[in-house]
């Protein structure tokens, strides 16, 4: 890698540091001010949290937000790093002046340039830059190695400091070179000859790298006066890159020098290439040990292999529970009580699970009075106390008397820290007990798959209160006095979702029962909140462990050391019978200090088996516990001792070590202490590189702190006794000891750099899948455990989850940017499917987000890396439903989907030779759309995100509210009070509320947490379509769109509200002002102003079109309001005047002040998002998402992100550019001098047209214009016809391109129907008949015959020459080669075949064109005379019609009937239906026939046997026998959704509708093969959509079925409510229209 990697020569392009400050420049008015103006452009300089890069910038090796729970990491990364790091590095500020320079003369270009050379920049910053270089100097003195490095940063900050014209570049010169002095102080570097060789050819690098710039700097200082005063900003680009060149250079010696002098590295692990042959051995050595190699692992897999057949018959998949987690699980190490302590303890707990127990009587009274009639009982104390030992043997003993449940030991790592996974690993164990509880918990994981990612009140509700009511009321006994356990609840690192976890278990008590819960914590602040509720505290039994007496735990204590110390005592005869001395003992149990888990530490120390010194070690122990006691009487510490205690056990287990172990053993409890999980012996020695033995050999002197799993478990991870070791070791206050204190960052970077380097192992299909089972879920596939077991071992599934929790805590440099270059280069997708694989693809997104984020702050050089992570993020977010579901859809999906730029998709499509291939549709670069979701078959109306804009509210109208993540769109709830439309929502100012508006004109207030139903409230007759809070949570109020009013009400008092009567038609919004005023938006084309304390009307803004949605700007000052016309109108608040309307085509959604008063965002139903300055009434930004029309839309707090409802059920999150709105300007004409009539209305009209136009420009594309309504595939698969609101194209199937187009107006074109040959296609339009004639013909145009009444179904006859239509009460036939008006031309001349009083609602036409299939929808009996075409029919011998099959009722009253006509249209059978027919299609041989209808059934008909017995031959012409019944049978399309699309496999094999396949019997086939089967070519398979995947049919007869081809990301997805019109096959071509609007055709021949 280069030394130099900034590119000196060119200016620097906007956004290479995107943490670089932004100069936000002042805009000159025409000469007018205004206080309003004024106050605008003042609030301007004020910079967005979202948009504006950082000002300053934290040490990066501090705790990311998103990590704030992990308390050790955040304390490590405060408290000891090894240098400040520097602020992020700034882009040059070009004063204004030097922008004139190419306009103005010589003499003022140079007068300019000496103004700026002679600057004097503030004292403080000259004097601190010459205070760290003279220490430079000083410390380089010391060190002569160092001197050519001092000389060199000398000159650059000489040079720096006068040519510079950014005093930021002084600032981060100084931060830079203040590190290096930290660095190569006397006190952190040792002798030179004891430099490592490593460190020594770093500081050669370093130089090498300090002499380059040297001589750019140089170059740039001896320039002449001319060229200094016509290149002035490039020369201020080229120094400040020679800064940052500086800064990368100090930034890779000083972290890579701190881990060459504090590991050794070059004598510990040799060179990076050795390393890396090391790894790959490593590898195979653990396959063979799995293979069959080594004994201890093969009988320990064993022993695993065991547990988990035991319990198969139990398990419940996709349950994920955390088996760790159990009390009894072998990796525990947890102890019992000694014999003869802690009795009354456990009298306290025995006698609140079980009063009267036998054993009762043999201990002593209870600490606290005990009730048994509570469900709960927490036991807290600090730590060390013993609690974790007292739940043990509490389980103990529930297990014995066969009433234990359930337990969850919380734990600082493996999963036992989150309490997500408490529920599950519970309903886990309560399945084992009772197998009436585990069949319905099955049931109903199945039907979530994704509950471990749900809300904890979902999580208790469906996998703990459903499954134990329904085996309760099955009238199993098996949970009486059942206990389950919940130990150490304070280790998990949420602590808000612990607050919420016991706030669910408060609600849902009654339904709980019978079970009792003991749950253990430190009296944290958040847990006794939650203790401490009224509900949840009536119901639990308190038992503090501070109320024991002192004197009881101190006998507790020292008879536990007694025992411990006389079985010490017992293993070495040399110690006299009276050691320890009472005296001795005595100390001992005083230095405890009531903590056990010093006596426990003690006991260990002094026994340990290696040393063999019990005595000396008393003997030290008490030394130095004593002296620890008196230095520290005056500390407030609780661990002071125990601290004195750690240190002596760390100093006797290096005492005979010597450098190269003492640094292994420090990176080894570095890992220990930081990783996210336990980690066994040979995962370490894989994950640090280390040779075989080397942890079990350094560790085994370390008993006291650590317990080591047996010499021959390879399995059981290495686990600390307690975890204050971990918060000691890394505590500089704590531990003092240079030699043991870890350094957090720099051992997270060498944890980065080797879970970096140990994913390059990674490859595609890491576990060896047959390929043939790539149609299977990856819980469908067999062995697949077994396989992850073997292919992906412990350390490198460590490496593939926790890889950025360690880069971002990291102290960064040229190595590890060289390694993830590497990762990122070529294993990103490996490390998706490996994750698939593991089950945690979640991990993915933010892993790579945080490390992008953390890149962005580092003067790290030009690479790709943060693209290439940027498009994985994009990728794991696009396709995370599917890569979720299936490993092989990673690269599947990213291969089709992923958009044509993304560099990973070129990998993909390189790795997948046969997938499905999209000929058109796809995207050229990703859009600002971050996550799509499908809300399935609820129709959304409205949305809100929460304040912290995680999570987003979707109201449907199915009644329910759907809780999504924004970062997955996983669902992780649902709210539901009743099934009426939900038509508004908002968050509370907190967000642990949330507000509902319904249809019936009910508001329903709900926790968000726990989804209880806080109230119901009727503010309105009907139609609450809007809510909103005030901003301090203290006042709500709600609009309606049938009763006019709105709803004024206070939270605290919920049931007295006001109603505020004033707009004459609907309410369409309600907002409140920061002033606590509120604003109603109506259809009445007025905003209502209102004071919320007196209720009364302030103001009415008038406007000329209705108003849909209104905004208040952040200092109340300024209202927006957004009208269905498209205009914005910008108004004085205060005074009541309009000051700007701001134009634009389409109706505005949604309003929000962006960043500051001067900027606007807005959101329209065309879903184009724009930001307005309001000076100018211009449009600053535009964003045309890839959309077609949004229904309605709602802003994130931080106005970062944009939700639109696309469509019906789907929800798109739009990210909003950064580019351009970084640098808003405020310039132009100020709000004050354009609010006179004349200015605004000539403003407004030119806005309005420049607006128009340009959107209209950005709307209008070559082919496609407007949102797709339909599309259609030509017989032959090789081209398709897509309809859009403007246009009709035709594309050619096989390049994807459009070859002509027609411009046309479209509202509702459906039943595109192509002659046989391809040559022409018809459709309806409303109430016109489309025919487009010799569609191969350049020329050709669209002919529109005009009909009287509405379409519904078009049928193109064999010969091309008629179409057959179907409208409300005929069928027609019409020719359409003798118009003579081939544009517009009436359809009345056409022939009418049938009639009857209702509506036909299908029509499907026969191959050979004798036959007609027919549905209607009528309100009379096809029998009465209303049907006229039966009473006209001449009732001859051989054409009676065939009597009608009664039903047994009608349906909603009216009548469902399929006809079978003959090409005259006269009936030949008739049948009545009970469901209405939605869809008919005939066989190829006529023989058979099929009706879909709209509760998801599926009739089939033998035409052949039943009307005319065997056919003579293959397509029959006609039916040359009396009608008859024709035989039926009925089939379930899989689901009671609208069958759309009915017909024949192209096989015959099978029935396809547009989401099924259903395999026929012999019998029930057509009698001939169809036309594709009679060819030598392959019968392609059926194809069919369902659940988000794309199926197709396969094999013959009885191994006949379906099995999924590829998973169709949301944006891809047809639109499921018009399958009928949208989605059509052709062998293997589909095409459909996408609920967004746009066109996709997709080509599945290579699969």
């Amino acid at each position: 890698m280069s030394l130099f990697p900034f590119r000196l020569s060119k200016k620097k392009k906007a956004g290479t540091f995107p943490n670089s400050d932004s100069d936000v420049g002042q805009g000159h008015g025409g000469g007018h001010s205004s206080q309003l103006g004024a106050e605008l452009q003042a609030s301007s300089k004020e910079p967005s949290g979202s948009f504006f890069r950082f000002k300053s910038r934290p040490k990066h090796t501090s705790t990311d937000a998103t990590d704030a729970g992990d308390s050790t990491a955040a304390r490590s990364g405060r408290r000891h790093t090894t240098s400040e790091t520097p602020p992020p590095l700034t882009t040059p500020k070009v004063e204004a002046e030097s922008s004139a320079l190419a306009q103005d003369s010589p003499e003022g270009a140079t007068e300019h340039y000496q103004s700026t050379s002679e600057r004097r920049w503030p004292q403080t910053t000259v004097n601190g830059l010459k205070l760290a270089l003279k220490i430079t100097k000083e410390a380089a003195g010391a060190f002569p190695p160092l001197e050519a490095v001092a000389s060199g940063l000398l000159v650059i900050a000489d040079v720096v400091q006068r040519v510079s014209g950014n005093e930021d570049d002084l600032h981060i010169l100084k931060t830079y070179i203040d590190q290096v002095n930290k660095f190569i102080s006397p006190d952190s570097l040792p002798p030179v000859e004891q430099w490592p060789a490593s460190f020594t050819e770093r500081l050669s690098e370093f130089d090498r790298g300090l002499q380059t710039v040297v001589e750019v700097i140089r170059q740039l200082d001896s320039e002449k006066l001319p060229g200094r005063v016509l290149n002035v900003e490039d020369r201020a680009n080229k120094i400040s890159d020679c800064v940052k060149s500086v800064s990368w250079l100090v930034q890779c010696f000083t972290v890579r020098g701190t881990i060459s002098i504090e590991f050794a590295v070059d004598r510990v692990e040799g060179r990076i290439d050795e390393g890396l042959q090391h790894i790959d051995g490593r590898f195979d050595g653990l396959r063979d040990q799995i293979d069959g190699g080594f004994a201890g692992v093969r009988e320990h897999l064993d022993v695993l292999k065991d547990h988990i057949d035991q319990q198969s018959s139990s398990s419940v998949p996709g349950l994920r529970p955390v088996i760790q987690a159990q009390y009894d699980h072998f990796e525990g190490g947890r102890s019992e009580c000694e014999t003869g302590t802690r009795l009354e303890a456990l009298a306290t707990i025995y006698s609140w699970i079980q009063p009267g127990h036998p054993d009762l009587s043999k201990l002593p009274p209870p600490i606290v009075p005990v009730s048994d009639s509570h469900h709960f009982m927490w036991m807290y104390a600090l730590a060390g106390a013993g609690k974790t030992t007292l739940t043990q043997t509490t389980a103990q003993w529930c297990r014995k008397q066969k009433i234990l449940g359930a337990t969850f030991f919380c734990g600082s790592n493996g999963g036992r820290n989150n309490v997500q996974s408490i529920l599950p690993t519970i309903a886990h164990q309560l399945a084992k007990r009772c197998p009436l509880f585990r069949d319905a918990l099955i049931d109903i994981v199945r039907d979530n798959p994704e509950i471990h990612q749900m809300l904890l009140t979902t999580q208790l509700e469906k996998l703990i209160v459903e499954p134990l009511q329904s085996a309760i009321g099955s009238g199993s006994t098996a949970f009486e006095r059942c206990v389950v356990i919940i130990d150490a609840l304070d280790e998990c690192t949420d602590d808000e979702a612990v607050s919420i976890f016991l706030k669910a278990l408060s609600m849902q008590i009654p339904a709980l029962v019978p079970l009792r819960f003991l749950i253990t914590s430190r009296p944290n602040e958040n847990v006794k909140a939650e203790f401490s509720r009224r509900a949840l505290a009536q119901h639990t039994q308190e038992f503090p462990l501070s109320g024991i007496p002192n004197e009881v735990t101190t006998r507790d204590i020292k008879l536990f050391l007694s025992r411990r110390l006389e079985e010490i005592r017992t293993r070495y005869p040399g110690l006299s019978p009276g050691w320890p001395t009472a005296e001795q003992l005595d100390q001992l149990v005083t230095l405890s200090e009531s903590l056990f888990i010093f006596a426990a530490t003690a006991a260990l120390f002094v026994g340990d088996k290696r040393a063999r010194d019990p005595e000396g070690r008393l003997k030290l122990l008490l030394e130095s516990g004593n002296a620890a006691a008196a230095i520290g009487s005056s500390s407030t510490s609780p661990y002071r001792i125990l601290d004195a205690l750690y240190a002596q056990v760390l100093l006797r287990g290096v005492e005979n070590l010597d450098a190269i172990p003492r640094a292994q053993l420090k990176r080894i409890l570095g890992t220990i202490t930081l990783a996210k999980e336990q980690l066994s012996p040979i995962t370490l020695e894989t994950l640090l590189n280390l040779p075989p033995g080397t942890v079990r050999r350094l560790l085994s002197v370390l008993n006291a702190i650590l317990a080591m799993p047996a010499p021959d478990d390879e399995v059981t991870p290495i686990r600390l006794i307690h975890h204050s070791f971990a918060d000691f070791i890394v505590d500089p206050s704590r531990c003092t000891n240079p030699a043991f204190l870890v350094n957090a960052p720099i051992q997270h970077t060498v944890l980065s750099e080797r879970c970096l380097r140990m994913l390059l192992s990674l490859r595609h299909n890491i576990c060896e899948v047959d390929p043939k089972d790539d149609h299977l879920l990856n819980c469908e596939i067999p062995d697949l455990r077994t396989r992850i077991a073997r292919f992906l071992p412990s350390a490198l599934q460590y490496a593939c989850k926790y890889w950025s929790y360690h880069l971002r805590r990291a102290e960064f440099d040229d190595v590890l940017l060289e390694v993830l270059k590497t990762f990122c280069d070529s294993h990103l997708l490996d490390w998706l499917e490996a994750l698939s694989l593991m089950g945690c693809v979640n991990v993915a997104i933010e892993a790579l987000h945080t490390a992008q984020l953390f890149l962005k702050r580092l003067p790290i050089p030009q690479t790709n890396v943060p693209a290439l992570l940027y498009d994985c993020e994009r990728i794991a977010r696009a396709f995370y439903e599917g890569i979720s579901a299936s490993f092989f859809e990673v690269l599947r999906a990213t291969a089709v989907f992923s958009p044509a730029n993304s560099p990973l998709r070129r990998s993909a499509i390189a790795a997948v030779s046969n997938s499905i291939q999209l000929r058109h549709g796809g995207r050229k670069a990703w859009d600002t759309t971050l996550t799509s979701i499908d809300c399935g078959s609820a129709y959304v109306f409205a949305l809100d995100f929460s304040p912290d804009g995680t999570t987003i509210a979707c109201a449907t109208r199915d009644g329910t509210i759907q809780l999504r993540s924004v970062q997955t769109g996983a669902q992780l709830h649902v709210f539901q009070r009743s099934d009426d439309w939900v038509m508004s929502v908002a968050f509370s100012p907190t967000g642990k509320t949330m507000l509902a508006g319904s249809v019936d004109g009910t508001v329903t207030t709900w926790d968000v947490a726990t989804g209880a139903c806080l109230g119901t409230w009727q503010r309105h007759s009907r139609g609450a379509c809007c809510v909103a809070w005030c901003h301090d949570g203290a006042l709500a109020a709600s609009g309606s769109s049938k009763d006019r009013t709105v709803a004024l009400w206070d939270v605290a008092s919920p049931e007295e509200y006001t109603l505020l009567s004033s707009h004459t038609s609907s309410v369409t919004a309600v907002a409140f002002a920061p002033d606590g005023t509120l604003l109603s938006a109506s259809t009445d084309k007025t905003c209502v102003i209102w004071d919320t304390r007196s209720k009364s009307l302030v103001r009415t803004l008038q406007h000329d079109h209705r108003v849909l949605c209104v905004s208040v700007s952040s200092d109340g000052r300024l209202v927006a309001c957004g009208l269905m016309s498209g205009d914005i109108t910008l108004w004085d608040k205060q005074q009541g005047r309009m000051l700007h309307t701001l134009a634009a085509p389409a109706s505005v959604l949604s309003l929000t002040f962006y960043a500051y008063r001067s900027t606007l965002t807005a959101v329209y139903e065309d879903s184009t998002l724009s930001v307005w300055d309001l000076h100018r009434a211009t449009p600053l930004t535009r964003l045309k998402t890839s959309h077609a029309g949004a229904s309605s839309a709602a802003f994130s707090p931080d106005d970062a992100r944009c939700a639109m409802v696309v469509g019906k059920t789907m929800v798109h999150i739009t990210e909003w550019p950064a580019d351009g709105a970084e640098e808003l300007q405020q310039t132009g004409i100020p709000l004050e001098n354009v609010a006179t009539d004349n200015v605004l209305q000539r403003t407004s009209k030119s806005v309005k047209e420049h607006a128009s136009s340009r959107m209209a420009e950005q709307t209008r594309g070559d082919t496609e214009v407007g949102k797709a309504l339909t599309a259609s595939i030509s017989p032959d698969g090789s081209l398709v016809i897509a309809i859009y609101t403007h246009r009709v194209a035709l594309l050619d199937v096989s390049t994807g391109e459009y070859v002509r187009s027609v411009e046309r107006d479209s509202s509702s074109p459906l039943h595109i129907s192509w002659a046989p040959t391809g040559s022409s296609a018809a459709w309806r339009d409303a109430t016109t008949l489309c025919v487009w004639g010799d569609l191969k013909s350049e020329g050709a145009s669209i002919r529109a015959y005009e009909h009287s009444a509405w379409i519904f179904a078009v049928c193109v006859a064999p010969d091309g020459e008629h179409v057959l239509f179907a409208s409300s009460d005929a069928i027609h036939r019409l020719g359409i080669r003798q118009s003579p008006h081939p544009e517009a031309a009436e359809a009345s001349s056409a022939e009418v075949l049938f009639r009857c009083a209702g509506e036909i609602a299908a029509l499907a036409l026969s191959s050979d064109g004798t036959r007609m299939l027919s549905a209607s929808w009528q309100n009379s009996p096809p029998e009465t005379p209303g049907d006229v075409d039966l009473l006209e029919l001449a009732c001859t011998a051989h054409s009676q019609p065939a009597p009608a099959t009664e039903p047994s009722n009608m349906l909603h009253g009216w009548h469902s009937t399929l006809r079978l006509h003959d090409a005259s249209g006269r009936v030949r059978w008739l049948e009545r239906h009970t469901s209405k027919l939605t869809s008919l299609a005939f066989s190829d041989d006529c023989t058979r026939a099929l009706a879909g209808t709209g509760d998801g059934q599926v009739f089939l008909y033998d035409l052949a046997q039943s009307l005319c017995g065997a056919p003579k031959h293959d397509f029959p012409a006609t039916i040359p026998c009396p009608a008859s019944t024709a035989r039926a049978r009925r089939f379930s399309s899989g689901g009671t959704r609208q069958v759309d699309r009915v017909g024949f496999s192209p096989d015959g094999q099978g029935i396809v509708t547009e989401r099924s396949y259903i395999p026929l019997l012999s019998e029930n086939r057509p009698v001939a093969r169809s036309t594709a089967a009679n060819h030598s070519l392959p019968v392609p398979p059926a194809y069919f959509i369902t659940d988000g995947w794309l199926w197709r049919s396969f094999g013959l007869d009885a191994e006949a079925g379906s099995c999924r081809l590829c998973w169709l990301p949301p944006a891809f997805r047809p639109d499921e409510d018009e399958l009928r019109n949208v989605w059509l096959v052709r062998g293997h071509v589909v095409a459909y229209k996408t609920q967004g609007g746009g066109v996709v055709v997709m080509d599945a021949s290579r699969c």
